[in-house]
């Protein structure tokens, strides 16, 4: 993820600051996790990653190299998520604001 989203917004009131700083005023803010996902298998999980058009779209434009090293270390990151059935669970967190430009 790019870093504003990935080193900047951690929590809603990261959030509420984010837009308060762009004028906008933070009526409403909250996260959660409102589905749970279980898939059988990291490579399961790969699947369904890749399964966009956009992003099949970006793994055909890749090299045969580039696709395969991605795709490792894709493998290997969610190797660090299966749990001992072999499973990965995906509970993605959601953020729902309601703001106004002030």
């Amino acid at each position: 993820m790019p870093p504003l989203w990935g080193d900047k917004l951690q929590d809603v009131e990261d959030y509420r600051e984010w837009l308060t700083e762009y004028g906008f005023g933070v009526e409403h803010a909250c996260e959660g996790a409102p589905v749970t996902l279980r898939l059988p298998s990291a490579e399961a999980y790969l699947h369904f990653l890749v399964a966009r058009p956009d992003r099949r779209a970006e793994l055909e434009a890749m090299s045969a190299g580039q696709r395969e090293a991605f795709l490792d270390a894709a493998r290997s990151l969610l190797a660090a998520a299966v749990n001992t059935d072999g499973e990965i669970v995906w509970a993605p967190v959601l953020f729902r604001v309601r703001a106004q430009r002030l």
